[in-house]
């Protein structure tokens, strides 16, 4: 009961904010035309009369926008978690005429007939209850899942343009914004004919750590005249299902604009046509990106195990690498595909009490390079004798100017 209460008092909530900017609006009109009512009670009443029934009418006759109207464009969502937003993304568009489309992935579009009844949104044989609804934003619940969509912010591509032709073929720059933290790292995309591929520079405040290079699937996909690069998820078979949508704002020779969300966050980019660089056969490559589960619960090894790879690890570093002052934690964070190659690196610091602090840029630099060289690890497989892909994280925990251990 509490839960239909508060749909219908958001829908009244938003159907009263309509009527009240509408009657606004319409007041200051009539504040406009107050220099014809200052001789108003001079006028004879039937006269007065009249003028009020005028003005009552043309305010009661006078109806908002309703609640279905700020449904139609299109929209972009996906399922939700409270944590977490599953890569499953969704497409609609919503017609004036109850009509629309729906497209659930790249090779998929329906067309559809939609109805909001109550709290209720139709979409053909599919239901929705809705759970809130913002100008920009809607939460629809079915079942146990909760699918949120986001409105687009429509692009002003021309028709004439060939998208294909101007990013196929082409390396890009992305830009970025002011660093936050010490640890970052650029990207650079180039788009071949099966392949986009990503190139990234990995730095720590103002020293290059180094780079690694990645490939994926993609699809161009145009719906609603909106154009949209979509990058495969499941790399190992190029699977369309998983194809996270990105959003081509702006397109020009030189350049073009990029909106998408990413786990509920919407990230803007901007992209700039640069020098090519080497593709390397022997690269970084998730089979499937759709879910990566710890290093421990696929089995992945190191050739030699952790013996082995803790004396790769210290023979990479400098004999007389100076640790510094400070004792604590150093963590790297990063992915094995399912060939044995690393990629996406992370970064944590921390003291000896888990809170954060930095450790000197030139430590950094060497443990990065140290980890990033391991070379032999051997991926985990499933009982179908698949092999998978994982998550994993090195460790260097450092006392008194030593490290005195490295986990796991």
């Amino acid at each position: 009961m509490k839960k239909h209460q508060h749909i219908f008092s958001t829908f009244f909530d938003h159907k009263c904010k309509e009527l009240n900017a509408y009657k606004q609006k319409m007041a200051s009109r009539f504040i406009g035309m107050s220099f014809l009512l200052v001789p108003f009670t001079a006028l004879p009443i039937k006269k007065q009369h009249f003028l009020f029934y005028f003005f009552l009418l043309a305010w009661m006759g006078c109806e908002p926008p309703s609640v279905e109207s700020k449904l139609y464009g299109v929209w972009i969502g996906n399922y939700q978690s409270e944590l977490y937003a599953y890569p499953l993304p969704q497409l609609l568009y919503f017609e004036e005429s109850n009509a629309g489309q729906w497209l659930r992935q790249p090779d998929s579009l329906l067309n559809i007939n939609w109805e909001w009844s109550n709290d209720m949104l139709f979409l053909d044989t599919s239901q929705f209850v809705i759970q809130s609804f913002e100008e920009n934003k809607i939460h629809l619940q079915k079942d146990e899942q909760t699918l949120v969509f986001q409105r687009l912010p429509l692009s002003k591509i021309s028709d004439s343009l060939d998208i294909a032709q101007l990013l196929i073929g082409h390396t890009w720059a992305k830009q970025t914004n002011s660093q936050t933290q010490p640890f970052y790292f650029n990207e650079t995309l180039a788009l071949e004919q099966d392949t986009l591929w990503i190139k990234r520079d990995y730095w720590y405040d103002d020293i290059f750590l180094g780079d690694e290079l990645e490939s994926a699937c993609y699809a161009f996909q145009t719906f609603q005249n909106q154009h949209f690069l979509f990058q495969s998820t499941r790399t190992y078979n190029c699977d369309s299902t998983f194809m996270n949508p990105i959003h081509i704002l702006t397109l020009h020779e030189e350049s073009f604009n990029t909106v998408q969300w990413v786990n509920k966050a919407q990230q803007d980019s901007k992209f700039i046509k640069t020098h090519p660089f080497k593709k390397d056969p022997n690269h970084f490559r998730l089979c499937r990106d759709l879910y990566t589960a710890p290093y421990y619960r696929t089995l992945t090894t190191y050739q030699g195990n952790k013996r082995a790879m803790t004396e790769q690890l210290i023979a990479k570093l400098p004999q007389e690498l100076d640790l510094g002052k400070q004792s604590g934690y150093i963590t790297f964070r990063f992915y094995i595909d399912c060939q044995g190659n690393m990629g996406r690196f992370d970064l944590q610091q921390s003291d000896l009490n888990f809170d954060p602090i930095t450790f000197d840029k030139k430590i950094i630099k060497h443990l990065f390079t140290s980890v990033q060289n391991l070379k032999d690890w051997k991926a985990g497989k499933n009982d179908e004798g698949e092999r998978l892909d994982c998550h994993k994280f090195i460790t260097f925990k450092i006392v008194d100017e030593q490290i005195v251990d490295i986990l796991p």
